[in-house]
């Protein structure tokens, strides 16, 4: 293969792990949501996240945080609300300045509230 043929496949991957990456802010910015064949818009989410992160390991995070978080704090929600809440905070990244256990709370009550 030729350096040229190499350099075209970087730019390949490189433009897929973008659209990957602008695939997963898209699906964050939506309500899990059933799609069918008992897929979801979480389970969308997830694949796409492993793609983008092969490691079986890593959970879906936002700056160390993850949905186990959001279930801590509110453990009256199913794991799917949860996982919507944590996706929802995800979304919202630009408008929050500081993630903290309050902001879980008060995006929890927007979309589900006690």
């Amino acid at each position: 293969m030729s350096q040229n043929d190499k350099a075209k496949n970087l730019q390949q991957v490189l433009v897929d792990r973008q659209f990957l990456a602008d695939c997963l802010e898209a699906l964050n910015q939506v309500p899990n949501t059933q799609l069918g064949n008992f897929r979801s818009t979480y389970d969308l989410a997830l694949r796409v996240q492993h793609y983008l992160n092969p490691n079986p390991e890593e959970k879906l995070s936002y700056y160390g945080w993850h949905v186990d978080d959001v279930a801590r704090v509110r453990r009256d929600l199913s794991e799917d609300q949860a996982m919507t809440v944590f996706l929802r905070i995800r979304a919202k990244k630009a408008g929050i300045a500081k993630m903290n256990y309050d902001v879980i709370e008060r995006i929890a009550e927007e979309i589900f509230p006690k």
